[in-house]
């Protein structure tokens, strides 16, 4: 399901589960969040069982390129395959795209499972330095590994990413 930001219940879930799932400098403010919105680009959808919010993916699409912003699901949904049928489903809607995400390091737990759970949708790592500029103004940039799929990105296709990401992505800060 498509949503968009307003004053219902269901975007009330949507953002709390957005806050609550990523630290301040990798979110955005609801006030840019909702001019991302607005960008033709910018797409938010959610999936919901019984009307219980399960998980929400924020992404971009430009040309043949899907970047995945943020994925979330409902800590109580967690480990039933929530986020990888939602990665599944914008896939196989969208067979010719290339998906591209970031990551932080896999350096701990937390973060080598995540680059497992990605690893077995089919996304590749990477070997780009690539730090990604914070959400907010005068937030704190962080180091972040660029995994694709369904195949590894070229040195082009790296640099248009980069520039889309700053050019269009990034404008939408407070």
């Amino acid at each position: 399901m498509k949503i968009i930001p307003s004053g219902n219940k269901l975007w009330e879930q949507v953002w709390r589960l957005y806050v609550d799932s990523f630290p301040e400098w990798e979110r955005r403010r609801i006030s840019s969040h909702s001019r991302a919105s607005e960008d033709d680009d910018f797409h938010t959808y959610i999936s919901i069982e019984n009307g219980n919010l399960q998980g929400l993916v924020f992404y971009w699409e430009h040309d043949s390129v899907i970047y995945v912003e943020h994925l979330a699901v409902n800590p109580l949904m967690r480990g039933k395959g929530i986020g990888s049928q939602i990665i599944k489903g914008l896939m196989e809607e969208n067979p010719e795209s290339t998906f591209i995400l970031e990551i932080d390091p896999p350096l701990d737990d937390i973060s080598k499972r995540r680059s497992t759970f990605y690893e077995r949708l089919g996304f590749i790592a990477n070997d780009f330095d690539y730090i990604h500029p914070s959400y907010t103004k005068n937030g704190k940039p962080h180091e972040l590994r660029i995994m694709s799929y369904p195949k590894a990105l070229s040195n082009e296709e790296f640099e248009r990413f980069k520039e889309y990401m700053a050019t269009r992505v990034m404008k939408y800060i407070d």
